[in-house]
């Protein structure tokens, strides 16, 4: 887990400091800073960063720990649910300006954040980007290109940064923000446009940017934060070519990087095992996940 992780109390209104040691009790909010990393996603070197499985089983372990209070997330590499917060969210405002560049795999994070509360999440990167919207009940949204260096934004468009005004004791999904510009004066989120240039010979995103290479599977796949590693394996579970083969052969069938790459999505330790030891861990997990995904099991051999 990288040391860029991290979380951060802000303190109730009524608390001047935090009490020695746990300074989550008092907290009113907590705002997650999560790194996504530059390049290379579990070892695809083409793809943008993407926040790694270790790290999205740190966050679910020390979100346990904490009080259930208002959460915002942020992340510089935006997840692949931005196209479908675009597509088919709610309240969606501001300038699509270039395809979201997210990365090459889905590893969850989005439904990862989602389970353990955080309410809104915000990315950067795509510097001709500022829109925002509600996908899943969580806020998806972009901040505003802000400095001098590399390209961005449009030009009808002035540098500034996302300003988020947090209330204690609301939700931070509906809270108030605008674009601060840098001559001083505020901009509202504008209606929803979508103003770029090659609006679909450009898929950098597996997920939804493209209906071209996006299935009708893929998509529930990643709207229910099912990564593309554990799809592989379900749809094992499901392919009808395997008829006659119980649960069991069906998985071990599969590389022992696959199902260790599956395993350590979930925190399940896998290291230096065989394919047999890893497969006892992940059974309950592909059992939990098939079912969300509609698994007839008697047609699976189990």
């Amino acid at each position: 887990t990288s040391r860029t992780n991290f979380f951060l109390p802000i303190l109730q209104s009524n608390r001047s400091q935090a009490p020695a040691p746990a300074p989550a009790a008092a907290a009113a909010a907590f705002l997650w800073g999560i790194d996504s990393e530059t390049l290379g996603c579990e070892g695809i070197a083409s793809s943008w960063g993407c926040v790694h499985p270790s790290v999205l089983h740190w966050v679910r372990e020390r979100a346990m720990s904490l009080p259930r209070v208002p959460m915002l997330g942020f992340v510089h590499i935006p997840p692949p649910e931005l196209n479908l917060m675009w597509r088919d969210g709610e309240n969606v405002k501001g300038t699509f300006g270039f395809e979201v560049q997210c990365p090459l795999l889905n590893t969850g994070a989005f439904a990862t954040f989602r389970s353990v509360g955080i309410q809104a999440l915000y990315s950067g990167h795509d510097h001709y980007n500022d829109f925002l919207g509600t996908w899943q009940g969580v806020r998806l949204g972009y901040g505003r290109k802000t400095g001098y260096g590399s390209h961005g934004p449009l030009e009808d468009m002035t540098r500034g940064a996302r300003v988020i005004l947090l209330k204690e004791g609301e939700s931070v999904t509906d809270a108030e923000t605008w674009i601060r510009l840098e001559n001083g004066e505020r901009e509202g989120d504008r209606e929803a446009r979508d103003e770029r240039k090659e609006k679909s010979d450009i898929v950098k995103c597996p997920s939804l940017n493209s209906d071209k290479v996006v299935t009708r599977s893929k998509k529930r796949m990643y709207e229910a934060g099912i990564t593309d590693s554990e799809g592989f394996l379900l749809r094992r579970i499901r392919d009808a070519s395997f008829r006659g083969l119980t649960f069991k052969k069906r998985i071990l069938g599969s590389s022992l990087k696959r199902m260790s790459e599956v395993a350590r999505q979930h925190g399940l330790p896998s290291k230096s095992m065989d394919k047999r030891s890893v497969f006892k861990r992940l059974r309950p997990v592909l059992e939990q996940t098939g079912n969300a995904m509609g698994t007839n099991w008697e047609q699976t051999g189990n």
